[in-house]
């Protein structure tokens, strides 16, 4: 996985191996449809995620918008790395909010946002 997200750009992919493993950058990932990015935590044959639940909807692959990470520096003077927002891929130039019930694409992967993602207690 790589490339354009329609209009936006993916501006990095990030993994971690299990729960609360710190993320770390790849170049491209191979995603598995209905499982996930190989080698995540919330890769579905693994499932090791904090939050895993085997039929949670919306775990396998997860998008932030690189103005929502500036926007939180910006406006509580909070930065985060690409990386810590616990998120997989992280975008340029597209609103994720308005892809909420739409197919779209992120490189040659067919994706369907099927909900918003809340920032996580890890965060907090």
């Amino acid at each position: 996985m790589s490339g354009d997200l329609q209009s936006g750009t993916v501006v990095s992919i990030h993994i971690a191996p299990a729960a609360e493993a710190p993320t770390h950058a790849v170049e491209s990932a191979h995603v598995v449809a209905g499982q996930g990015i190989e080698g995540d935590r919330y890769f579905r044959e693994s499932g090791d995620g904090t939050f895993h639940e085997a039929s949670k909807h919306g775990q396998d692959l997860t998008l932030i918008e690189e103005e929502a990470i500036a926007g939180l520096a910006r406006d509580t003077g909070i930065e985060l790395g690409p990386g810590e927002s616990r998120r997989n891929v992280v975008t340029r130039g597209v609103s994720l909010n308005d892809l909420v019930g739409r197919r779209f694409t992120v490189g040659e992967v067919e994706a369907v946002c099927n909900r918003l993602c809340d920032p996580c207690s890890h965060l907090q």
